[in-house]
């Protein structure tokens, strides 16, 4: 009995390894992505990446029920899952960047002193292709130029993240002066 139960945890830890979100190994592997990423990016590499396993895991089930003849339902179930996880991932990875960012100002408050970045972003560009910069590490500023490269403004990252919901992903960062 005591080996079952050995065994079949042994397994549990082996499957929550597999570097797939939402399972921890998908979560070491996004933390490893984003240190060179953007959080975003990096989640959609696990995602992926968890896809993949889940079509390697049908494919395995099918595998071995055309050699067998007997289907591995644990198999089945565990690609199921791994699919649908990664689809809700993809769906709420945006919420969990902003949490991350919200958490960052709490952290700033804290401790007073946190990294930041400059950005240097025309006028013309879009919010959300801004967004995709800012990352959990470091406080964030953008200097907002024309089409000549002179300074129209400053924009620091609460003050893009406050402005988001009126103004908009598609908005001109422009617009948020």
């Amino acid at each position: 009995m005591l080996d079952f139960y050995l065994k079949a945890n042994l397994m549990l830890a082996l499957f929550n390894l597999l570097p797939g979100l939402p399972l921890d190994g998908g979560r070491i592997l996004r933390a490893l992505l984003a240190a060179r990423l953007d959080f975003a990016a990096a989640t959609a590499m696990v995602v992926n990446t968890g896809k993949l396993i889940s079509l390697g895991l049908v494919a395995v089930t099918a595998l071995d029920f055309w050699l067998t003849g007997t289907l591995n339902l644990t198999f089945l179930m565990a690609a199921v899952f791994l699919y649908v996880a990664a689809k809700t991932e993809t769906a709420v990875a945006g919420f969990r960047t902003m949490r991350l960012l919200a958490n960052k100002k709490a952290e700033l408050m804290a401790c007073g002193v946190l990294p930041t970045i400059h950005f240097t972003a025309l006028d013309s560009v879009a919010a959300r292709d801004i967004l995709r910069f800012f990352g959990p590490e470091q406080y964030h500023i953008v200097l907002v130029v024309d089409s000549r490269f002179h300074l129209q403004g400053t924009l620091t990252e609460t003050q893009v993240w406050e402005a988001l919901p009126l103004r908009g992903l598609y908005a001109r960062i422009g617009d948020f002066l």
